[in-house]
């Protein structure tokens, strides 16, 4: 008796942990595959950071880069994250537009 009890417990705790392990995968799937849960997923973290340059690093940024920052945003005090984010869109910008600047003078001298 003590075995059927433990055999219907443990089937409904490995239904329960199926379940909760499918939709644990959609959901990072979808962030993987989606801006739209990056984006939700990076201002909820990122709070006290300003939403504009928030926007800003998640248009340049790829989504291995943006797994990264999320790592940080989990681990690190959210004023040093909002420092770190505001020196990170200052840095990204700056790259960006000099390399996309640059790619445009090497087309037009073709």
């Amino acid at each position: 008796i003590i075995n059927e009890k433990i055999y219907i417990f443990l089937w409904f705790w490995f239904y329960f942990l199926g379940f909760i392990t499918f939709f644990s995968c959609v959901w990072r799937f979808s962030t993987y595959f989606f801006r739209r849960p990056r984006l939700f997923i990076f201002k909820l973290r990122a709070k006290i950071c300003s939403q504009q340059e928030l926007a800003q690093i998640f248009e340049i940024l790829p989504v291995g880069d943006w797994y990264l920052v999320d790592l940080l945003a989990k681990n690190m005090d959210p004023v040093h994250f909002r420092d770190f984010i505001s020196e990170l869109n200052d840095s990204l910008r700056k790259d960006y537009y000099s390399s996309s600047s640059t790619s445009r003078v090497s087309v037009d001298k073709a």
